[in-house]
């Protein structure tokens, strides 16, 4: 009985893979799937600066092989919370690329989304540091250690949790004299955090450390202190003991001293051959009445020298610390301890490390006087200095499009280098031309570029509605008191029915060698109607846009066109995506041979479950079981046969014995 119910399920599916093979006509294909996944990184600058066009590169690899086939897109999240999508360009070398141009200063993020050409998915977020935005830099770290114990020092960089930060540390014993000089800080894999380890000396006491961290242009600085204790050292027993301190433990050695209010002068230049200034004094015993810098010139060690006084009545310990920088970027940095400055005593000194210029311009010198501990300044000093260098620009200009028309904007790129050593603010202009020397819409603004340093600007120059049809320029200036450097490209100036035309011409064109791709890659087997479909209805939209011109009709059509330019973009895409469909077992089925394929499968499998459902024993059994059946109903009906015989024999005798006694 189970067994007919399996036949009959048998067959009722079969008639419904026919039904459902009968509507399908279409090509079978296995693929064989990826077995380790692909690796994707990103290869960029994170601190662009605000109108850079940044290259970002994309390295989408396997086991160390270039991925050549994959569509890789992009998003950026901007500070403002706007989103850009883009497109990465395919270098057919494992690497992606795109040139986004970042507008907006503070942090960008980014996220990648890679598909490979066997539909794996990876993805990948990264973080931009764009221009001037605001990180501050806090500490993490414990406030006392053991000797021997490890000591990390750690910082934590806010700001969206600052990634690719670089910092230096620097660590003083309780004497004030240097521990660890301009220490690399190493980044954690939690994004904002920074630290440095080290074992922890056996000289007890309070150390005291500064900290400086770039992310880009911006920096931010953080100074502390620590202890260094014995495991006797116990804050709160009413001793004040080794390794205890003011700060650590005010209520075993009392409160600290106040610091004296942290006000600057800035002193005058000095004499030819160096620069140098004497410095205003704050209110105390200790002050920096004089500082110079004998020849600063680039790549040439250069001491520094400062005359430092003890009008007080007791003898010091104390700290000079230099900063140099330039723009955004630190030149230079040292401390040095001065040890027993006695009462009423005037030194020169000449600091141990020496500076080496590497950047001409103008650079801002800090000096300060510090107590070891960098809890008190005593005078401060923030000067200029002047070095001499070369300056070299480079400049060149690429128009984005080759026709502009009539009261529009016409966009470059103007790619800026500089080729010196001078960081120094120059005058970056651009405008327009005609043939005659006429020039139209000119615009300038400062910039300044560290050495071999280069940046990317787009720039518009608006074109007027009245403004003849022809062959213009696009000029791009660099001046420094009248050295300049010139660049130009050149475009065409049409009116709106010409110019609405010169782009059509060129989508056309774009048309005409998709749908010849499409062609060809019909004739290689892959299924191609649904990007015919979307080509077809394209090229109904163009011949739709060529009537509005015709009509005068302009409103909208910039938008009109950078639809259809975009909707062909994403075509080609399309094809690009077949091409990735590596087919290693393609041909054509009839909807008959596939209900065939479907009516054995199915067989198998309904074979499959009865075996599993019955067991092979059991199926002997009932096939044995109905041939006995069989056997017992053919005897059955050769006895019944027999009966009926003897019947009718029986009554053919009783009817002739009738007959015979009628006669009678």
């Amino acid at each position: 009985m189970q067994l007919n119910k399996l036949l009959v399920l048998f067959f009722l599916l079969f008639l419904a893979s026919y039904a459902i093979a009968d509507n399908y006509d279409n090509v079978f294909s296995w693929r064989i799937p990826y077995i380790t996944p692909a690796d994707i990184s990103l290869d960029a600058n994170h601190h662009p600066d605000k109108g850079d066009t940044n290259p970002l590169t994309i390295v989408f690899e396997k086991d160390g092989n270039p991925i050549t086939q994959a569509d890789v897109t992009g998003v950026i999240t901007k500070p403002d919370g706007t989103i850009a999508n883009f497109s990465f360009a395919n270098q057919g070398d494992g690497n992606y690329t795109y040139n986004f141009t970042f507008d907006l200063n503070g942090v960008n993020i980014l996220d990648v989304n890679a598909v490979d050409e066997n539909g794996e998915k990876q993805t990948l977020s990264d973080y931009f540091y764009v221009g001037e935005h605001d990180i501050n830099v806090t500490t993490t770290s414990a406030a006392s250690f053991e000797t021997g114990a490890t000591v990390t020092v750690q910082f934590y960089v806010s700001g969206s949790s600052i990634k690719y930060a670089t910092g230096i540390i620097t660590i003083y014993y309780p004497s004030g004299s240097v521990f660890k000089s301009n220490k690399s800080l190493i980044e954690s894999g939690t994004a904002g955090y920074y630290y440095y380890t080290f074992t922890a000396p056996s000289t007890l006491g309070t150390y005291a450390y500064d900290a400086t961290i770039n992310s880009g242009k911006n920096t931010a600085s953080h100074s502390g202190t620590f202890n260094i204790t014995t495991s006797g050292a116990v804050c709160g027993n009413g001793s004040c003991e080794a390794g205890e301190n003011c700060s650590s433990c005010p209520a075993d050695c009392g409160s600290c001293p106040s610091t004296p209010n942290d006000s600057s002068s800035v002193g005058s230049v000095g004499g030819v051959g160096s620069v140098g200034g004497a410095v205003g004094v704050f209110d105390s015993d200790l002050s920096l009445i004089e500082w110079s810098i004998d020849n600063p010139t680039i790549g040439v060690p250069t001491p520094l020298k400062v005359k430092i006084s003890n009008t007080g009545t007791k003898e010091y310990n104390l700290l000079v610390s230099v900063r140099i920088t330039i723009g955004n970027k630190i030149e230079f940095f040292t401390n040095e301890v001065v040890s027993g400055l006695e009462a009423k005593e005037i030194r020169k000194i000449v600091l141990g490390e020496q500076w080496t210029p590497s950047t001409a311009g103008t650079l801002l010198i800090e000096i300060k006087l510090l107590s070891v501990n960098k809890k008190i300044t005593f005078s401060k000093v923030i000067e200029q200095v002047d070095i001499i260098g070369e300056m070299r620009y480079d400049i060149s200009v690429d128009c984005l499009s080759n026709v502009a028309k009539q009261g529009s904007d016409v966009d470059a790129l103007i790619t800026l280098l500089n080729l010196g050593d001078y960081y120094k603010d120059v005058s970056l202009s651009w405008w327009v031309e005609d043939s005659a020397s006429n020039q139209i819409g000119l615009a300038e603004f400062q910039i300044a570029l560290y050495s071999e340093e280069s940046r990317n600007l787009i720039r518009s120059v608006y074109i007027p509605t009245d403004l003849a049809e022809g062959t213009y320029y696009f000029y791009t200036e660099v001046d420094y008191k009248g050295d300049k450097r010139q660049a130009k490209c050149s475009f065409s100036v049409k009116k709106e029915a010409e110019y609405y035309s010169y782009r059509l011409n060129a989508l056309e064109r774009q048309l005409l060698t998709i749908d010849s791709l499409i062609q060809n890659k019909k004739s290689q087997g892959f299924i191609t109607g649904e990007i015919e479909q979307k080509i077809n209805t394209l090229k109904i939209r163009v011949l739709g846009t060529r009537e509005k011109i015709e009509l005068k009709e302009f409103e909208f059509l910039d938008t009109e066109i950078v639809e259809i330019e975009k909707e062909a973009d994403n075509l080609l895409k399309q094809l690009e995506a077949l091409e990735k469909q590596k087919v290693f077992i393609e041909f054509p089925l009839t909807a008959y041979v596939l209900a065939l394929m479907a009516f054995i499968i199915l067989f198998i499998f309904i074979l499959m479950l009865f075996i599993i459902n019955f067991g092979f024993t059991r199926i002997i059994n009932e096939l044995l079981g109905l041939k006995e059946e069989v056997k017992d109903k053919k005897k059955k009906r050769i006895k019944g046969k027999r009966e009926r015989n003897k019947i009718k024999m029986i009554d053919k005798l009783l009817g002739l014995e009738e007959k015979m006694g009628e006669e009678q």
